[in-house]
């Protein structure tokens, strides 16, 4: 699926490493209404705008929620979130930006 098509395109990547910070970094930072550009391999820049972010559990992540099929042009963006187990060298739960096609350029 290309992002912006009918349903839910999903995009997933590290918060950090053992040496500093990754991609998604500042995920949480994002406040709805945001503009986030996903550029696709046609040369477009599908645009989608932020409704909300959630953090989950691990043992509670709604996956069918996530991703699930939707009717409309939707994107998901999880990184890992809440507290890092030490022990366990993981995150204990994943943050969810949910956002919605907002135009196409």
């Amino acid at each position: 699926m290309t992002p912006g098509e009918a349903g839910t395109a999903v995009l997933v990547g590290h918060v950090d490493t053992r040496t500093g910070p990754a991609v998604m970094w500042n995920l949480s930072a994002v406040r709805p209404g945001a503009l986030v550009e996903v550029s696709r391999l046609d040369g477009t820049t599908a645009l989608f705008t932020v409704d909300r972010l959630k953090s989950y559990a691990k043992a509670a992540f709604p996956a069918t929620l996530v991703y699930g099929p939707t009717s409309d042009a939707e994107l998901r963006i999880i990184t890992c979130g809440g507290g890092f187990d030490r022990a366990r060298q993981e995150y204990t739960g994943n943050v969810v930006l949910f956002a919605h096609l907002s135009g196409v350029r």
